[in-house]
């Protein structure tokens, strides 16, 4: 292009010029796509720092497990199952005259 500019060749200088604008286009659709993969790669660590505080604060809860809790509070909800089975099958068995009578 600058023997072009050099010896006044019009038709060169133009297609030079064409050449520099079509690389300018390329890059800035390089640098547009490089931001948008730029993106996609944070959002992806968002979710991978999300999931990772997650999966650690679950580990915690497994790790500081109070046994005897768990066991105390396990034994009251079973408790309170077979009550309410029970209650469940005294009512299904009453008839109608049972209940008004009851």
């Amino acid at each position: 292009m600058i023997q072009s500019i050099d010896n006044s060749q019009t038709p060169r200088i133009h297609q030079g010029v064409a050449d520099i604008t079509q690389m300018h286009n390329n890059l800035t659709l390089a640098q547009a796509q490089n931001g948008s993969d730029q993106s996609v790669v944070q959002a992806q660590l968002a979710v991978m720092d999300e999931t990772t505080l997650r999966i650690k604060s679950t580990l915690s809860e497994i790790e500081d497990l109070d046994y005897a809790e768990a066991v105390t509070r396990m034994n009251k909800e079973m408790m309170s199952l077979e009550a309410a089975m029970g209650s469940f099958q005294k009512i299904s068995s009453m008839t109608l005259f049972d209940y008004i009578r009851g």
